[in-house]
């Protein structure tokens, strides 16, 4: 089982910050609308973080991202696992 944390920490925060020159060439993958949410939040304190491209695991999790960030996911996983998230990712890349 796992734990979902629907809020962010100053110690995320922190690390996102150090990560300087975030943007159009690099992806936030996500895994729940949960996962969303808190990447919501974050990007209110760290604008830098709404251009980075989106991947979804699925459906749903695409759904939240139109929802909580107004956006599309640029890809979207066939199957919900990380092989097909990453496999997303790197077909987008080489049709753009």
């Amino acid at each position: 089982t796992y734990n979902t944390l629907e809020e962010t920490s100053e110690a995320a925060i922190s690390a996102l910050e150090s990560l300087a020159g975030l943007g159009p060439k690099d992806w936030a993958g996500f895994f729940s609308p949960s996962g969303v949410r808190v990447f919501a939040t974050l990007c209110k304190r760290l604008p830098i973080l709404q251009n980075v491209k989106k991947v979804s695991i699925g459906k749903t999790t695409s759904a939240a991202i139109e929802k909580e960030l107004k956006a599309q996911a640029e890809a979207v996983a066939e199957k919900p696992n990380a092989e097909k998230l990453l496999q997303a990712i790197v077909q987008y890349d080489a049709a753009h």
